[in-house]
This record gives C-alpha cells, sequence and structure tokens, in this order.
C-alpha cells in the first residue's frame, strides 16, 4: 500500500482507527461552526432553501429545468421540517458534511499510506478557508465533497480487499447518491475508471459492473442530465472561459489560502514531478498508490480546465470536490519526496502551520443581502415602487424581508412569491419591460435595487430607463454588489 513516513510516531491501532478520526472531526466541526451565521444567507442559497420548503414532487419539478440534481433539497427538506430556516439551521447541515469529509481524508491517507500522511492531509483540509466557505454555505457543495471523497475511500478498499461484495455495493450506493448530488459527480467516476485501467486493470470487470448498477439506478435522471449538457454546451454558463495558466495559479491559491502556500505548493509540486521523471525506473511498487491519489486530483482539475474553453466550468465551486484530493496529493508529495524523516516531518509541519496562519475563519461572501432588504424595508413608504433587478434576488429579498413570504409556495415555482410581492409593490425583474408602464409614470418615488443586474441580466435597461424619466435622489453602495437608488419625478 505504498506505506510512507511511518518511523517517527505511529500510534496503535485503536487510536488511528477511532480516537485521530474523531478528534479531527471535532476540529474541523468548530472551526467551522465559529462563524457559520456571520455572513448573509446569499447568492444561490435562498434557491435551495426555497425550494427544500416545497413537496418531493415539487423539489424535483423545479429542479429539473437547473443545474441542480435534488438530493441535496430532499435531504434539506426534512432538515428545515425538524430545525427550521434560521440561518444557523439551515447552515448546520453543511457544516456538518464538510466536517465529515475530514474523516475519510485521513482514512485514505492513514490507511493507504501512514498515519502521518493522513494526519498531515487532514489537517491541512481542517484549516482550508475554501473549505470553511463552502461549509457556510446552504448548498449541494460539501455534501458532493463528501460522497466524493467516500467514493474514493470505498473504490480503494474494494481494489485492495479483492473486489468484496459488500464493499462493491458500499462504493454503488455511494455513487449513485454522487451523481444526485451533483452532476460533476460523473467527472469524478470518470476520474475513477482511468485509475482502475491505468492502475489496476485486473479488476476492471468489477468496476465496470459497478458502473452499470450505478448507471441503471440513475436512469430517472439520466434524460436529465442529457438534457442539462445539451443547454450547457449550446448557451453557455455564467463562467467566465479560463485565462490560461493564470486561471490555474488562481484555483490553487483558493485551494492553498494564501499567495505564499499557493507558491510553495506549486514548487512542491513541480519539484515531485521531476524527481519523479528522473527516478520513474526507480519507483517501488507501492508507489502506485501515489499515482491513485495524484490522479483522483489532476485528472478532473486539468480535464476541467480544458473543458472550460468550450463550456465554461472551472470555477471554485464547482472544483470544491477536489479539495481533499489536493491535500493528500500534497501530504504524499512531502513523504515521498524526503529521505530524511526529520526533514518530511519538518516539512509537513511548516505547510500546516502556513495554512494555519492563513486561514480565513469568517471567508466574506461580499454580499450584504440583509442589511440591504431592512434598509429598503425602513425607508419605503406608502405608494412607493420598488424595483429588484436581477430577478433571481426575489427568494433573498423575501427571506429578510417577511419570513411568512418567504414560505410562500405555488404550483409556478414563484408565482405565488411574486404576487405577493407585487401586492407590496414590489417588483423583480429581469429587464424593464416587466414593469407596467403606468406603475412607472404613476409612481411618484420609486427605489430600484441593483444586484448585479448587468452582469446577471445584461440588457435590463432598468437604470438607464429610469433615469430618463425620473430625477436621482439618493444612491447608497453596500458592501457586496448591491447599490439602492432612490428616484423621484
Amino acid at each position: 500500500m505504498g506505506k510512507i513516513g511511518n518511523t517517527v510516531f505511529a500510534p496503535s491501532e485503536r487510536i488511528t482507527k477511532t480516537a485521530v478520526p474523531l478528534m479531527l472531526f471535532v476540529v474541523c466541526f468548530v472551526i467551522r461552526f465559529l462563524y457559520i451565521t456571520k455572513q448573509d444567507i446569499c447568492i444561490d442559497e435562498p434557491f435551495s432553501i426555497y425550494h427544500a420548503q416545497g413537496s418531493l414532487t415539487d423539489i424535483i419539478r423545479f429542479l429539473w429545468p437547473t443545474n441542480n440534481p435534488p438530493l441535496f433539497e430532499i435531504i434539506l427538506h426534512y432538515w428545515i421540517k425538524c430545525f427550521g430556516i434560521s440561518s444557523f439551521s439551515v447552515r448546520l447541515m453543511p457544516v456538518i458534511f464538510g466536517s465529515l469529509v475530514v474523516i475519510y481524508v485521513y482514512k485514505i491517507g492513514a490507511h493507504f499510506f501512514s498515519f502521518a500522511v493522513g494526519l498531515g492531509a487532514a489537517l491541512l483540509y481542517c484549516f482550508s478557508t475554501h473549505g470553511i466557505y463552502y461549509a457556510h454555505d446552504c448548498r449541494a457543495y460539501t455534501l458532493f465533497a463528501l460522497l466524493g471523497v467516500a467514493s474514493v475511500y470505498y473504490l480503494l478498499k474494494l481494489l485492495n480487499n479483492g473486489s468484496l461484495k459488500s464493499d462493491l455495493t458500499v462504493w454503488i450506493l455511494v455513487n449513485v447518491l454522487l451523481i444526485y448530488s451533483h452532476y460533476f459527480g460523473f467527472v469524478l467516476l470518470f476520474a475513477e475508471f482511468i485509475v482502475v485501467l491505468f492502475f489496476r486493470r485486473k479488476h476492471i470487470k468489477t468496476v465496470l459492473i459497478g458502473f452499470g448498477f450505478t448507471t441503471l439506478l440513475y436512469l430517472p435522471q439520466l434524460f436529465i442530465l442529457i438534457s442539462r449538457f445539451r443547454f450547457s454546451a449550446t448557451e453557455g454558463t455564467w463562467v467566465k472561459e479560463p485565462v490560461g495558466i493564470e486561471s490555474i495559479y488562481n484555483m490553487l491559491w483558493t485551494f492553498s489560502n494564501m499567495p505564499i502556500t499557493a507558491v510553495l505548493c506549486v514548487l512542491l509540486m513541480l519539484i515531485s514531478l521531476v524527481m519523479f521523471v528522473m527516478n520513474k525506473k526507480k519507483q517501488p511498487a507501492g508507489n502506485k498508490m501515489d499515482g491513485m491519489i495524484h490522479l483522483f486530483f489532476f485528472l478532473p482539475f486539468f480535464l476541467m480546465f480544458f473543458v472550460s474553453f468550450k463550456i465554461p466550468v472551472y470555477n471554485g465551486r464547482y472544483l470544491f470536490f477536489l479539495i481533499p484530493f489536493y491535500y493528500l496529493s500534497l501530504s504524499i508529495m512531502i513523504f515521498r519526496l524526503f529521505k530524511s524523516e526529520r526533514i518530511k516531518y519538518t516539512a509537513m509541519t511548516v505547510l500546516v502551520l502556513l495554512f494555519i496562519v492563513t486561514v480565513q475563519l469568517n471567508p466574506d461572501k461580499k454580499r450584504d443581502a440583509k442589511a440591504v432588504t431592512e434598509f429598503i424595508k425602513q425607508n419605503k413608504k406608502p405608494g412607493d415602487l420598488v424595483i429588484i433587478c436581477t430577478h433571481e434576488f426575489l427568494t433573498n429579498f423575501a427571506y429578510y424581508y417577511s419570513e411568512d413570504m418567504f414560505k410562500t409556495l405555488g404550483g409556478d415555482e414563484y408565482g405565488a412569491l411574486e404576487a405577493k410581492l407585487h401586492q407590496g409593490n414590489i417588483f423583480p425583474v429581469r429587464r424593464i419591460g416587466e414593469v407596467e408602464k403606468s406603475l412607472l409614470s404613476n409612481s411618484k418615488r420609486i427605489i430600484y435595487l441593483d444586484v448585479g443586474a448587468d452582469f446577471s441580466n445584461p440588457g435590463n435597461e432598468v437604470l438607464s430607463t429610469l433615469q430618463m424619466e425620473n430625477r436621482l435622489v439618493d444612491k447608497k453602495n453596500f458592501h457586496g454588489i448591491e447599490t439602492v437608488y432612490t428616484f423621484v419625478k
């Protein structure tokens, strides 16, 4: 299994199998729990929370035309039935998912390499700003990462234990949940196939059987996946194309907390690559496991980079599921690169300390959803017209404007919620033409909330129309992308 870094400190099996994973989970959980409600519920969180309030049928029906498989919202549906929709309640679930990831990071490292490799990688994950950011995000990303790292762990167990039926069954079930949590789960399954093809070909039949059962259980969602892929291929995505090597470095920076840490990690990877090429013929057979872990990171990482020149998907949230394998790769490289045990442990300690001193325990989401909603709520007078662009902000606005309003569900997704907002003279729009001209002309005072309108809804013409027909009396910029304009006749 390519054991490395074992000679300095190897605790008893009881400690490494039970006590250490539990302690790592507690550390990871506490770090992510500290500022769980500090940032506003924002961006795509209200989308998931709003839809999770509906019936299971509605969840599946409304998520069908989106890039969101239903597993996370279905779990969230039952979660909020028990604990409600407060920011603390809804974020506690991704915090738990994100904290469970560290157990599998440790288990892969400790079981297939050494205690030191597993502990080093797990600590890097604990103090990952990117990991904390998405633990504070009520979306599917931590669930996706958990299922992704669990899938790899059970695959490695399957390959290592001689294809036991119990290991195969668990691996299949985890894979099914994986691709029901996020469509990019298929990217990881592809990486698993390549890994088996190159490193454990004798198990290819067993793995193909597993993929066959996984596909069979995914058939209800398969047509939707194909439909969404075609849509993204023809219509594009909201993500921008990569800009060459700069985008690769920026992504590694995101995974590494700060530029100085990113530079050191890049140097470590480059030196390891040079040493591998120079000593390729001398590599022991156990090092095949190194290559498998490295491939789980580098193959999806670069595959999604190159695909993004056709269908842009190279974004931190979509690559979040790769960070367990990034930290495992770094830990493995350190313990392979140096011959001296003292240098190995010193290098690993230095890298962990760099992550600790550079981590942001409260990553800024750069949104002011609560403050901007409260501002409008306090300043809106009877008869005032409120226009909100982009339309997608309606659930975020409703979440902080009125909990009862946010819980308004209807048969046509947002219809009932929009009707409630319209009763209060509040109009979320994609373009100015969605507001009746009589309302625009008869309203003596208009409050316009711009939430990145030109990015989300280019050509909306809201601000330009209001400027032509009214007089601007106030403009307030918030911490995020929100700006409130007040116009009078």
